[in-house]
């Protein structure tokens, strides 16, 4: 990423987010043969996050992706007013990513299905006979995610960029510490409380668009990590 001056950067978490529902999290009560709850809980109860239930929870998967695909097609919808906030993001020049947690499988699908261009990163996932392989192209560093949201947006910070961050959950809690304006909604939303964030909550992305600062606003923010 680069800029030609000081510019604005957007960063969108999917799951739960860009689309209504949590589409791992149907995808794993509709076909992971774990309890992929309790594996979740372990995983948090002992200070870790996605780097160690997300291995877990598709270990031993033997589930054809078509049959993933299918089931996608039929249940999974987007927030309505995403396709109009992508408008939005491209007349105003800002830079919009969609950073997740989840699997390119699903996310790719979707995002081609309703025709938006939109660039992304995500995790991989392979699958074979042997049962399906998490591939992590984004970890962190620090071995808890198995994608390091923060990484883009210090990457942005470098370029000089203002960041916005929009998520709803769990792994949206560090970027969410980095970013210069943060839209959030349910377990994020009480994270940034309980942790003095400033953020301003939002239930759609029309919420956002209406609720997005002027750009002169967004200029005088200075390009440098919040505190």
């Amino acid at each position: 990423m680069s800029s030609k001056g000081k510019g604005v950067a957007v960063f969108v978490d999917f799951d739960g987010t860009i689309a209504r529902r949590d589409v791992q999290l149907a995808i794993l009560d509709r076909f992971c043969p774990h309890d992929w709850r309790r594996i979740f809980l372990d995983c948090l109860a002992k200070g870790q996050k996605s780097r160690c239930y997300l291995p877990a929870w598709y270990r031993g998967w033997k589930v054809p992706p078509e049959e993933i695909i299918a089931f996608i097609d039929q249940e999974m919808e987007l927030d309505p007013h995403f396709p109009s906030f992508v408008d939005y993001c491209q007349r105003h020049g800002y830079h919009l990513e969609i950073l997740s947690d989840g699997l390119d499988i699903y996310i790719a699908y979707v995002l081609g299905k309703e025709g938006l261009a939109v660039p992304y990163k995500v995790n991989q996932v392979d699958f074979s006979k042997q049962g399906a392989a998490i591939k992590f192209a984004n970890a962190s560093s620090c071995s808890l995610c198995a994608h390091c949201k923060t990484a883009s947006l210090q990457e942005a910070r470098k370029d000089g960029f203002t960041i916005i961050y929009i998520g709803d959950g769990v792994s949206d809690e560090c970027p969410a510490r980095h970013a210069d304006l943060v839209f959030a909604k349910d377990s994020l939303l009480t994270y940034c409380e309980e942790h003095y964030i400033p953020h301003v909550s939002f239930h759609t992305f029309q919420d956002v668009i209406e609720q997005m600062p002027e750009e002169a606003f967004l200029k005088e923010i200075p390009s440098s990590p919040p505190k």
